[in-house]
């Protein structure tokens, strides 16, 4: 339970950030679509500052060029990063929400096995929605 608490937490607070800083409305496939984009124009920018960089006589103008160019693909991979992640966070908080409502939901006169079913369904959606989080953040 004080695990559970501390991801949602955790989620709470990333989610938080996440809308404070890009307030989206795509839908989440849309913003992982985005995130690929932006992921492969991020690589792109930074392929021809290493080919600036290896040609025999850059100037400097043309390596600053190609370095701004680095820094606005990293900002809009960063931006699309966060909304990406602003959806795995919502989709747990969901999943938790639902779980929560679900215990709530069973009365204190209901045996285990007659609540069994649903709750089992409810948290399988918890730990799914948390395996996407954790996917994203690439923790072990």
């Amino acid at each position: 339970m004080r695990q559970t608490r501390r991801w949602t937490s955790f989620a709470v607070a990333v989610l938080a950030a996440g809308a404070l800083t890009a307030c989206s409305s795509d839908t989440p496939e849309e913003n992982s679509a985005d995130a690929c984009s932006s992921w492969t124009a991020y690589t792109a920018a930074v392929d021809d500052l290493v080919a600036v960089l290896s040609s025999e006589t850059p100037t400097v103008g043309e390596v600053q060029d190609a370095r701004d160019a680095v820094g606005d693909a990293y900002s809009d991979l960063e931006d699309a990063a966060e909304d990406v992640a602003a959806d795995r966070t919502s989709e747990l908080e969901d999943a938790w929400d639902g779980l929560e409502s679900a215990l709530g939901d069973v009365p204190d006169d209901d045996t285990l096995s007659e609540a069994r079913a649903s709750l089992q369904e409810e948290a399988t959606g918890v730990r799914t929605a948390a395996d996407g989080l954790n996917a994203e953040l690439g923790c072990s």
